[in-house]
């Protein structure tokens, strides 16, 4: 992962130096990492040499885990652009949900005996849209 520095912002350690910040118990933050929490899971991806069949069957199993192809919406089921998939999903942190949604969606590749590629976005307090351009 590559970091971007901005030269008009501080990193966390001279903003807790400067702003007298006290410094939390390590069993305290040991505890708060533990607490669940919820993350929207978006993920794209491209299955290579694939059937129509094929994607059924991903899309199915991937249904299983909780990653759908479509969304509930005010106006009803809305279907999601090709080969994306979202979800709600529980864990540690986000990176804890990033990786078990990864884990699971390779294990499914492998069952299913496929290969491709896969972008995973997990974020807290979630929302979406969508736009139909005519």
């Amino acid at each position: 992962m590559s970091q971007t520095t901005f030269p008009s912002l501080r990193n966390d350690a001279q903003v807790a130096k400067d702003s007298g910040s006290i410094e939390i118990p390590a069993a305290l933050e040991s505890a708060i990492r533990c607490i669940p929490r919820s993350g929207l899971v978006q993920m794209s991806f491209d299955l290579h040499d694939a059937s129509e069949e094929d994607y059924v069957k991903f899309y199915n199993a991937l249904a299983k885990i909780g990653l759908l192809h479509w969304v509930k919406g005010n106006i009803g089921k809305l279907e999601l652009p090709h080969s994306a998939v979202i979800g709600d999903f529980t864990g540690i942190s986000v990176e804890d949900v990033r990786d078990r949604v990864r884990t699971s969606v390779v294990q499914i590749l492998e069952a299913i005996g496929l290969k491709g590629f896969m972008f995973v976005a997990v974020g807290e307090n979630g929302t979406w849209g969508s736009q139909e351009v005519s």
